[in-house]
């Protein structure tokens, strides 16, 4: 699929946050797939386990850096440096046995680190994000303009 709003990827850096959990890693190995150069940001350094899904899914080794998302500074400085073409974000937190009250606190966490993001990329050199949408595998799908 190729549009303003999707772009081919072929050539392009792909950047994927929270790039070691299951959505990134599958978009990894997705965009892999349709040509594009692929770097990841993440709290911590590939894990293991990640190396070893992505090798099973066929996506060669990528760049990761550890970066916390709610640190402009240095969230700043590993976007300047990796150059995404694309940025996929899919980082955010998830405690499968939190209670309700629990869930107001992870989800105003994901909202403080996507809004984060988007002021981090907007405040870029040459930077002009056309569409956001935030995904998560056990979250409400939250889009933010």
């Amino acid at each position: 699929m190729s549009s303003a709003l999707h772009p081919p990827l072929a050539g392009r850096t792909v950047l994927i946050t929270g790039i070691q959990g299951f959505i990134g890693i599958h978009t990894a190995a997705a965009a892999y797939r349709l040509g594009a150069r692929v770097a990841g940001m993440d709290i911590v350094a590939e894990s293991a386990r990640a190396r070893r899904v992505r090798e099973s899914l066929g996506a060669p080794p990528v760049e990761v850096r550890a970066v916390v998302l709610l640190d402009p500074q240095a969230s700043g400085q590993a976007l300047r440096a990796m150059r995404p073409d694309v940025v996929v974000h899919c980082a955010g937190s998830i405690e499968r046995d939190a209670g309700t009250e629990d869930w107001a606190r992870v989800f105003s966490g994901n909202a403080a680190l996507t809004a984060s993001l988007v002021k981090i990329l907007r405040a870029l050199p040459g930077t002009e994000p056309v569409s956001y949408t935030h995904l998560r595998a056990h979250e409400t799908v939250l889009g933010i303009v």
